[in-house]
């Protein structure tokens, strides 16, 4: 009988070991997965849109808004409380600011999270909107840059000599002329 030495095993370690080794890697990797796909969740449908209320109203119980950016792209929305992600419980603060800005045609930001889902009937939901400008600013604005670009034509081809005192004139017709706003 020969026998041949075998080397001896590693002893190995008892399978409750490595699961508790598991477990404490999961309870580190788990909640950090769960906050990354919560913030994610969070950001991921949130944009801003810069634009006008055209209009607010009520559908199917539910608070909608119209938007319209400068270059006419038009928006439907809608504004509701939302407890997750955003926590927002003031929807109707939103919808009264909303209202108020359809009425006056300012300029305003808007938060918007979410999608639109037309087989579904899902809107985004207004977070915050945020005043930047009125329609009179706006108005006068346009009117200045008109007003400038007669004014340079008219000193280039010499038909109007310094223009001293003219444009603000000249401002306030094409301003009464363009957009016409009652006082």
């Amino acid at each position: 009988m020969n026998e041949t030495a075998q080397p001896e095993a590693a002893p190995t370690p008892p399978p409750s070991r490595e699961v508790g080794k598991k477990l404490k890697r999961l309870a580190i990797i788990g909640p950090l997965l769960a906050l990354a796909l919560i913030l994610g969740y969070r950001f991921a449908g949130t944009r801003t849109f810069t634009g006008v209320v055209q209009r607010v109203y009520e559908k199917e119980g539910e608070y909608r808004v119209e938007l319209r950016d400068p270059g006419g792209e038009v928006l439907v929305a809608s504004n509701h409380d939302m407890k997750f992600p955003y926590f927002k419980l003031n929807s109707a603060d939103v919808h009264a600011d909303l209202h108020r800005f359809a009425q006056t045609g300012d300029l305003v930001k808007t938060q918007i999270w979410g999608f639109r889902m037309e087989w579904f009937s899902v809107f985004p939901n207004v977070i915050d909107v945020t005043f930047l400008e009125s329609k009179r600013d706006r108005a006068r604005k346009r009117a200045e840059r008109v007003a400038d670009a007669a004014l340079r034509v008219l000193l280039e081809k010499g038909i109007l000599k310094g223009g001293d005192g003219v444009r603000d004139d000249l401002i306030e017709a094409v301003g009464e002329a363009l957009d016409p706003l009652p006082e």
